[in-house]
């Protein structure tokens, strides 16, 4: 699963952690916000994508929608927008 986190104001966060919901599975965001969680099974119904990170000292969160893995592909949830304040579960 593949995705990009940025903030309220479209830019970018580097060094957000980001979550699979079913598995756990965890990885950190480059310098253009870009992740990629490898490893997800596509049998198992859809998925959601957490995020988090501290920006400017404030906790910011968000999550995908629910998204229907690709079998034998790659699938893309598109842009996370991570909200001030917000817990993502």
């Amino acid at each position: 699963m593949t995705g990009v986190v940025v903030d309220p104001n479209g830019n970018p966060v580097e060094g957000a952690t980001v979550r699979e919901d079913r598995t756990g599975l965890s990885v950190t965001t480059g310098p253009d916000g870009r992740f990629s969680i490898p490893g997800v099974r596509a049998d198992q119904g859809e998925n959601t994508i957490a995020a988090d990170a501290l920006i400017g000292g404030e906790f910011f969160s968000g999550a995908s929608t629910p998204t229907s893995p690709v079998a034998d592909g790659t699938t893309d949830v598109g842009v996370i927008t991570l909200s001030l304040g917000v817990m993502a579960e």
